[in-house]
């Protein structure tokens, strides 16, 4: 029987704003408070290749044909070096993506959501874990693929 990695693996990056608003513990502490255990932690410096390959929307002019926007988020990321971190437990990528919306809520009020500095990214599903442990910390990216044999 195979066993999904989004069962068990997610994956979250901080966006710069959880360093100028120092959240660094206060969120990793919300995930470990959910049963959700760091297996592995990287901090990187990105690069706009990187940014495009794990995120493709960045590759997409918005519905206005304009890709300016896409500029200023890969700016933003790779200004200063940030945190990658593989996380295990029940239900993860769910538990990730539960959490992340809670600390959106919890930190940035009303519509203040701005696309860059709204605190972390998390993999959407299993293909997007997939794909973010393959571009941010490929060295891992073993562990998942074993998860699913």
């Amino acid at each position: 029987m195979k066993t999904e990695c989004n069962d068990i693996y997610s994956l979250i990056l901080f966006k710069p704003d959880v360093y100028s608003r120092n959240l660094s513990d206060a969120i990793l502490q919300e995930f470990h408070n959910n049963g959700l255990e760091v297996v592995y932690h990287k901090k990187m410096q990105l690069t706009e290749k990187m940014l495009r390959a794990y995120q493709p929307l960045l590759n997409e002019p918005d519905d206005f044909g304009e890709t300016a926007w896409q500029y200023d988020i890969i700016n933003a990321y790779t200004r200063v070096p940030t945190d990658v971190f593989l996380l295990k437990g029940p239900n993860a990528l769910e538990k990730t993506n539960e959490i992340k919306q809670y600390l959106r809520d919890k930190y940035i009020p009303g519509e203040n959501k701005y696309i860059i500095y709204n605190l972390l990214h998390t993999a959407d599903d299993a293909a997007d874990l997939e794909l973010n442990v393959g571009v941010l910390i490929p060295e891992k990216l073993d562990l998942l693929k074993k998860r699913r044999d």
